[in-house]
């Protein structure tokens, strides 16, 4: 840089009152990560209460909600498929495309991963 061009720079630096300094960043606190997924293809989501839905290739299964509803979504929020709950550990082969979809059974809500 020129040292003219460099001059003029810290007069006005100066004249504003500004630092050509720059104060250190400060980093906020360090995040934490929580794994969603035990391994691939798999997805275990523990859910409010004691509703457990798993997800592995093409099949959902949902425990301890005997007497409910699995309803399923695409990502657009268009119900594709609705199963009816019928034991405490039910386990339902799905006939959709791969992609992303939320599963909804009760009040709970989680998305699932069909590969």
């Amino acid at each position: 840089m020129n040292s003219a061009i460099r001059l003029l720079l810290l007069i006005a630096l100066a004249w504003t009152g500004t630092s050509a300094v720059a104060a250190p960043f400060q980093f906020p606190e360090p995040w934490t990560m929580t794994p969603v997924a035990t391994a691939p293809n798999v997805t275990e989501v523990p859910t409010g209460g004691d509703i457990l839905i798993t997800t592995k290739n093409n099949q959902v299964r949902v425990q301890n909600a005997e007497g409910l509803t699995l309803d399923l979504y695409n990502v657009a929020g268009v119900k594709v498929a609705t199963y009816r709950v019928d034991s405490d550990d039910k386990t339902i082969t799905l006939n959709l495309n791969r992609g992303i979809y939320i599963a909804k059974v009760g009040k709970v809500a989680r998305r699932i991963n069909l590969l």
